[in-house]
């Protein structure tokens, strides 16, 4: 059988790599948006009482305005003038003041402006006599008129008053209270905006979660879909010899049991898994009659054996959804200490994946019968873990195999993944 490779001129990201990294990142802005939806409702409750409590005070508070008559110019959107409508000279009736004249006041708002209770004084070059007024109450202390309105609507207000000549104002003053809306205020608006970005967010997150969860299930349905397909072409390979059948399935269950008890990440062990699954790829290659052979093989069928581990790496060249799913193939056969096949690595220049690969296939292989020869006991396989730590495996390995060994997590395994051969062939046979 030849296997012919090529090698793609441009690698790109998988659509089932895009999708996993799209869900993680939904799945971290989910706390993102927590974060914000517990900041802007912080700052929702605090900012709407507050601009209650800031309008109240604002409002209890009285405002002064002094106001020069010759140039009265406006304040805070207020403004004030008086001036003589009418004016006359009566000596019969006012023999001591009769400069008589009729002075109206205006007050003067902006259409926003919400201003109470307030009063205006008015003080003149002299003291002023009343004689009739309107629109409120006059109080004259000195030279100073002081004026309060009936209601807060009345602008306009006037009063007929007398003095040795005709009065001149000399300063105007103006207090009350500005009422202050607290719903046109800036703090309010912002409230509401705040508002709207937090139902925004509400809703957005709500539209994510759905999006998010749906994601979820494509990628748990990819994931399913790649585990079976990983599976059934294991199948395919065990198929080749009945006594190996359930061998790739037990190797990847303990490779990923060693992974995990070494601490390895779950990307590095998902990783490990899908290797560990495909690393007899490369027996389709080779003929039935050498893989099933029950006699010695020759120096010619021991070498094609061996190119099993080189044509599984040009199998699964192309394989790009899992980068380096190749190197359990390729280096499963390399020993610790640079004697192993096909290139003859040592050490930690093994791949990591590979050298736990290593132990779980020998383990396998000892552990079960195969056309050639029977299984070894327990306690002789321990004994050959041992004596090959530092040999064939990894020394930092062979401890966790063990392990597993006396913890029976081998025996649930070997359960699950029955061997197809209780019996060690006939020897007559071998």
């Amino acid at each position: 059988m030849s296997v012919i490779s090529s090698k793609p001129q441009k690698h790109e990201i998988p659509a089932f790599e895009l999708m996993a990294d799209y869900v993680g990142l939904l799945q971290r802005n989910r706390s993102v948006f927590r974060v914000a939806m517990v900041i802007l409702t912080l700052a929702i409750i605090i900012c709407y009482p507050l601009n209650l409590f800031l309008a109240k005070t604002q409002s209890n508070r009285r405002c002064v305005y002094q106001f020069d008559p010759s140039n009265p110019l406006p304040q805070d959107g207020i403004s004030f003038s008086m001036a003589v409508t009418k004016q006359w000279m009566d000596e019969s009736l006012h023999p001591s003041t009769p400069a008589g004249a009729q002075y109206d006041g205006v007050l003067a708002l902006s259409e926003e402006l919400n201003f109470r209770d307030w009063t205006v004084s008015v003080t003149f070059n002299e003291a002023p006599m009343i004689d009739s007024s309107w629109n409120g109450k006059f109080v004259i202390s000195g030279n100073t008129l002081s004026f309060t309105p009936d209601d807060d609507t009345a602008m306009t207000f006037g009063a007929v008053m007398y003095s040795r000549q005709l009065l001149t104002p000399v300063a105007y003053t103006v207090n009350g209270y500005h009422i202050v809306n607290p719903y046109r205020t800036p703090l309010f608006y912002l409230t509401i905006l705040l508002a709207v970005v937090w139902v925004i967010l509400v809703v957005t997150q709500i539209l994510t979660h759905f999006r998010t969860q749906s994601l979820i299930k494509r990628q748990a349905e990819a994931l399913e879909i790649i585990n079976q397909a990983m599976q059934t072409f294991a199948s395919f390979i065990d198929a080749k010899d009945s006594y190996t059948r359930g061998h790739s399935q037990r190797v990847s269950a303990y490779s990923v049991e060693i992974a995990f008890r070494m601490g390895l990440d779950s990307d590095s062990i998902s990783h490990i898994y899908y290797t560990s699954m495909l690393h007899d790829c490369g027996k389709i290659g080779i003929s039935d009659a050498v893989l099933k052979k029950r006699s010695e093989l020759t120096d010619e069928e021991y070498t094609r054996i061996r190119e099993h581990t080189t044509l599984g790496a040009r199998m699964l060249e192309n394989f790009t959804t899992i980068p380096g799913i190749q190197d359990g193939a390729h280096y499963h056969h390399e020993r610790y200490d640079g004697t192993g096949y096909p290139e003859g690595l040592k050490g930690i220049r093994i791949p990591l994946v590979a050298r736990i690969i290593c132990i779980a296939d020998a383990f396998d292989a000892m552990s079960s019968n195969r056309c050639y020869r029977g299984c070894m006991s327990m306690d002789a396989i321990i004994e050959e873990l041992q004596a090959n730590a530092g040999k064939q495996f990894d020394p930092n390995i062979v401890e966790f195999m063990i392990e597993m060994i006396r913890d029976g997590f081998v025996d649930a395994v070997q359960r699950q993944y029955p061997f197809s051969f209780t019996q060690a062939p006939d020897k007559a046979e071998v």
